[in-house]
């Protein structure tokens, strides 16, 4: 059994996904150890990774913690360690599919996942690599693609004003805050290496995704962009999404 196979199988039995068997781990466990002693030193490691995975979740996810209160959130935390273990070790970049996870709870607010995507949003922008942006002015190539440093939640709630409530220095409450529309928002990386909140034309989602690159890192012709968006979302305000996104720095040449 290899070194990373012994890992594997520690962190399932220690995450509750297999029965804790210590013949599953023979050769690299201590051979005394009973399946009750091999329970007890998982029980361990299992109480200080939930502790470190809630607290990374907390880290990452501040408003939507506050919006469904501490006992809930770590009831969640606990189930998406569970199902979706760091791949990586590196707690900031966990916590993707942690707004889906919400979203799949019926008995949670709607507006709960959404906020939790424009979080994850901030989070992602923040550990961005940094690549050239295209700025208005210059030659336009014939292909764009979103910045890793850009992120769209084009969202059904009004999620600006339901997170911006929540902060410190909010200028309005949250009974205030739900009353407001959809809201579609460009979180970028700004100058002070701080995400930056933009709202955006409704729709403006669907032109961002047109821009992303695919996993082979190419992008439409920017033509070709426009058409999709306007046939995908054939009220989308384009001079003002596409003037948008470029004039935040939201969109850089393609590779």
């Amino acid at each position: 059994m290899s070194l990373g196979d012994f890992q594997d199988r520690m962190a399932a039995m220690a995450l509750g996904r297999a029965p804790v068997d210590p013949a599953a781990v023979a050769g690299w466990a201590d051979p005394r150890w009973s399946a009750a002693a091999l329970q007890r030193r998982l029980a361990v490691h299992r109480r200080n990774a939930a502790g470190a995975a809630i607290e990374a979740l907390a880290a990452a996810f501040p408003v939507t913690r506050m919006m469904i209160g501490d006992a809930a959130f770590a009831i969640f935390a606990r189930t998406y360690l569970r199902d979706h273990p760091p791949a990586v070790p590196q707690l900031s970049a966990w916590g993707a599919d942690f707004p889906d996870q919400l979203a799949a709870e019926a008995d949670l607010w709607p507006a709960v996942s959404w906020v939790a995507r424009l979080e994850w949003a901030r989070l992602a922008v923040w550990f961005a690599p940094e690549t050239p942006v295209f700025h208005p002015g210059e030659a336009s190539p014939t292909r764009l693609a979103l910045r890793p440093s850009a992120r769209v939640v084009d969202a059904p709630w009004p999620v600006q004003a339901i997170w911006a409530a929540h902060q410190p220095d909010a200028a309005m409450d949250l009974a205030e805050a739900v009353e407001r529309g959809p809201d579609c928002v460009l979180v970028v990386r700004g100058p002070s290496g701080l995400p930056v909140h933009r709202l955006m034309p409704a729709g403006t989602g669907i032109l961002a995704g047109l821009f992303r690159p695919n996993d082979r890192g190419e992008v439409p012709a920017l033509a070709a962009v426009v058409a999709l968006a306007l046939e995908r979302r054939p009220d989308l305000d384009l001079p003002a999404a596409l003037g948008g996104l470029i004039s935040a720095g939201a969109l850089g040449p393609a590779a």
